[in-house]
């Protein structure tokens, strides 16, 4: 025990590297993710706020394509009418 002991403080720069390296090596530390001093810091995450399910916006909108599908003015159903018609009229060109 005494020679361990002797050895140890013989060769301290050594057993402290040893050791050192062993704990570092057998230890598992979970990163941590980086987080800025401040939110306030140029590289701070941009936090980006959320929609709610029922917004304003979305409620006009809904009530606008409804009134235009009554009254037959939709133009994404429109587009598609067209795009057939054109479809059909390169069809028949073809033949």
């Amino acid at each position: 025990m005494f020679r361990i002991a002797r050895g140890l403080m013989r060769h301290k720069v050594g057993s402290v590297a040893v050791i050192a390296f062993a704990v570092v090596m057998f230890t598992r530390s979970e990163e941590k993710p980086y987080a800025p001093s401040s939110p306030w810091a140029a590289d701070a995450p941009v936090q980006v706020a959320q929609a709610q399910d029922d917004s304003m916006v979305d409620k006009a909108v809904d009530g606008v394509t409804s009134y235009l599908d009554e009254k037959g003015l939709n133009p994404l159903s429109a587009k598609q009418e067209h795009a057939d018609s054109w479809t059909s009229a390169t069809s028949a060109f073809d033949r």
